[in-house]
């Protein structure tokens, strides 16, 4: 698949008036608000289960956590990358071959979901030992 045959115009190369630009700005939030929380409840489910596994200490849910649940956020993640067209908010002049364009939005669903990894499971336990 060729990312550059359809690759849509970076914003900084768009010759846009103010109202084109505000609703494209417009269609972007309400693309990505309902994507947004979908993740928040993403977000629930494994805190959930993060906090079975903390207090079960169970072989079986960890497995869960990390083989399905991590595993399949992270590719949530990139899928979402990929369908909103994050690599937009670089200019074109940076992202000459699909290659940079696979690369840029493939960083930009493994940061979140580093984080998510290693804070949510902090954030959990310590909720987990609040009185």
């Amino acid at each position: 698949m060729e990312l550059l045959k359809h690759r849509k115009k970076s914003f900084f190369d768009e010759k846009l008036d103010e109202n084109a630009k505000m609703d494209r700005e417009d269609l972007f939030v309400f693309n990505f608000a309902p994507k947004w929380f979908e993740f928040v409840g993403w977000l629930l489910i494994v805190g959930v289960l993060e906090y079975l596994r903390i207090e079960t200490n169970s072989h079986f849910i960890m497995v869960i956590l990390w083989a399905t649940s991590y595993g399949i956020l992270l590719w949530y993640l990139i899928a979402v990358i990929f369908n909103t067209h994050f690599y937009r908010i670089i200019p074109s002049k940076y992202l000459k071959n699909g290659r940079a364009v696979r690369i840029v939005n493939v960083t930009l669903a493994i940061v979140p979901f580093f984080l998510v990894t290693h804070y949510l499971s902090e954030i959990v336990s310590l909720l987990s030992k609040a009185p």
